[in-house]
């Protein structure tokens, strides 16, 4: 009896032991999901959204939030934080709408251009006059310093918006981008802990310890060190060996998978591009020997050898030279480079083509997204409604015909107008091919034009091409370009001082994009140049469309010119924003008076009159037309 009342009170007490150490570690957990639970219901810490809805008038849409980046970026990256540039669409999709996404990073987004000078803005415009049945809308969502972390995030929402389409340039940042292995807001430099960090960054707690500690925020008055990625790169070197370049892939793998996922779920057809770079026009940001190589001096006097022959004209005696330091070690990212420069001068581009490709490879500072990056996107080939755009494949091309990368691109991989035109075109002419926008036989090829004249219904003007020369200046000016402090070199512009002083304003945040085309605008006007002024005005409300004043004055501008037609379809949209606007009224009744249509200008006068019985400028108006009927 004794025995078993002793068994049983130990099998009481390891259950109570158990019972006990299951509490301990379970109501942390419960405790946890129930404040996250409530943080989620009383939306506390939620994350900025990507869209906001936004109502203007009677325009409803959505419009991209600027404030997104704070997902990504510390608080002490306040006063240079990227952020989305200004998109808007409407909240009711119309039937014959053809809505697309851009996804990505600078590139995509049209650095250092505005989104709609990027190739998605000047697909766009060729989508509007090859397909004229559709009306296209288009939203860019890439961003600068991102990378496919926050991609991944921003597909889940642009799929509740019913899109036709995303298209996808992304893979050049998943090492210094925002939360990239390389970068001072890295996950972990282990696949793991990017996918444990990446659960953990999604709680509401998180971000509550987060601003409660003020983790990520700087000291009171210290600034940036330097530009975006200057401050974002942790890791300044990341050779080829660098077991980060593997993590990368991995990530970049995993993140597109769940991507190409969420675009299947909802039946969403997918242009994935290779990622481009500059590579015959561009020289490695970095180079280093493998560990332990012991290189002697003869490596340095034979590359020195090669650069001064090459500078001689004497090529063969370079191309022996540089020969000889790669025999030494073949993976010095500036020898590889000065070999294909050596190969080109000699006429020999095809043979260079490996060469620039290897410096590439093996420049220490992979801002230029290496090869293994185009592997993990071509190995999404295959899956249904995923298409591949070759976009690195046609770039090479060009550069092994002899073609100058500097065509193409501005400096290390963002493109020239040029670049961007060639993209658009393949982009269109890849969703020709599949039958994305409508039947082969509703496209208009025939009436192709030049791809100047896409960019300029794009609304990219000179104020623009300045804006982006002042950016790729100060972006020189700074690492990886330069990589000793030393004195900014000065910036000349053959432009008209007015579009220069514009964008320097701009540039440093003193005036905002659509205020200095308004302003370029009104300053052409002043000096009679209509035309001028009418580009500015356009460009400025195809920016910013929820802005009625450019619209105005822009059918203004029109009307003047005895376009009338034109100025009534802005007026319209200009009167959608506000309804109530006696001079929107007043100016559709002068354009219809205009054209000859005297009834519908008697018409206009009457909605003025109607809100603002006392308008002068609307009674003598109706004063004038009535005098003129016949």
């Amino acid at each position: 009896m004794g025995h078993e009342q002793g068994e049983l009170m130990s099998h009481t007490s390891r259950g109570r032991r158990l019972f006990f150490w299951l509490v301990f570690l379970i109501l942390p957990v419960l405790i946890l999901a129930v404040l996250e639970g409530a943080l989620r219901v009383l939306g506390i810490a939620a994350p900025p959204p990507l869209f906001k809805e936004v109502r203007v008038g009677a325009v409803e849409g959505y419009m991209t939030n600027p404030d997104v980046g704070r997902r990504y970026f510390p608080p002490s990256m306040r006063s240079i934080m990227p952020q989305l540039g200004f998109q808007f669409f409407a909240k009711e999709k119309e039937p014959q709408t053809f809505r697309y996404f851009c996804l990505g990073a600078s590139s995509a987004a049209g650095f250092p251009y505005h989104a709609h000078a990027s190739f998605g803005g000047l697909l766009a415009a060729r989508l509007e006059h090859l397909v004229p049945q559709r009306r296209i809308e288009a939203v860019n969502c890439a961003m600068a310093a991102i990378n496919s972390h926050a991609v991944r995030d921003f597909v889940p929402e642009i799929l509740e918006h019913d899109p036709d389409l995303l298209v996808i340039y992304m893979g050049h940042n998943e090492f210094y981008g925002a939360q990239g292995v390389g970068s001072i807001s890295s996950l972990g430099e282990h696949t793991w802990s990017v996918a444990l960090a990446r659960a953990l960054l999604r709680l509401r707690l998180a971000a509550v310890i987060r601003q409660a500690l003020k983790i990520g925020h700087a000291r009171e008055g210290a600034p940036p060190r330097g530009n975006v990625m200057e401050t974002m790169a942790a890791e300044r070197e990341i050779p080829a060996t660098s077991p980060l370049r593997d993590t990368a892939a991995v990530v970049l793998a995993r993140n597109l998978r769940a991507i190409l996922d969420h675009a299947a779920d909802r039946h969403v057809p997918v242009l994935l591009c290779e990622v481009a770079s500059n590579l015959s026009d561009h020289s490695p940001f970095g180079s280093a020997h493998p560990p332990g190589l012991a290189v002697g001096a003869a490596f340095e006097d034979e590359l020195a050898r090669a650069r001064d022959l090459l500078r001689q004209e004497d090529l063969d005696g370079a191309l022996r030279s540089v020969t000889l330091a790669l025999e030494q070690d073949s993976t010095y990212a500036a020898a590889r480079f000065l070999k294909g420069r050596i190969l080109v001068a000699a006429g020999r581009a095809a043979e260079a083509l490996p060469e620039f490709v290897a410096a590439r490879e093996y420049d220490t500072v992979p801002f230029r997204a290496p090869e293994v990056i185009n592997r993990v996107i071509h190995a999404q080939r295959g899956r249904d409604g995923v298409h591949l755009v070759a976009v690195d494949s046609l770039f090479r091309e060009f550069t092994a015909r002899g073609a100058p990368a500097e065509d193409l691109f501005l400096e290390h991989l963002h493109f020239s107008p040029s670049g961007n035109g060639v993209l658009a075109h393949v982009l269109a002419a890849k969703l020709y091919e599949l039958d994305l926008v409508a039947p082969k036989s509703q496209w208009r090829w025939q009436e192709d034009l030049p791809a100047p004249a896409y960019a300029a219904q794009t609304g990219v003007t000179e104020l623009d091409l300045e804006i982006g020369a002042q950016r790729v200046h100060l972006l020189r000016q700074k690492w990886p370009y330069r990589r000793t402090p030393g004195p900014a070199e000065s910036y000349h512009s053959q432009r008209d001082a007015e579009v220069v002083q514009l964008a320097t304003s701009f540039i440093r945040k003193q005036i905002d994009l659509n205020e200095s085309h308004n302003a370029l605008a009104r300053h052409y006007r002043s000096q009679g140049y209509l035309e001028r002024a009418l580009a500015e005005f356009l460009s400025s409300f195809r920016m910013f469309p929820l802005d009625p004043v450019p619209a105005r004055a822009a059918a203004q501008l029109l009307h003047q010119l005895g376009r009338h037609n034109e100025a009534l379809h802005l007026l319209d949209r200009a009167l959608a924003l506000d309804p109530r606007s006696t001079e929107t009224l007043l100016w559709m009744a002068r354009a219809f008076a205009g054209r000859g249509d005297v009834a519908s200008a008697r018409a206009a006068v009457a909605r003025a009159l109607h809100v603002d019985p006392r308008s002068d400028a609307a009674l003598a108006l109706r004063d004038s037309l009535h005098a003129s009927a016949p």
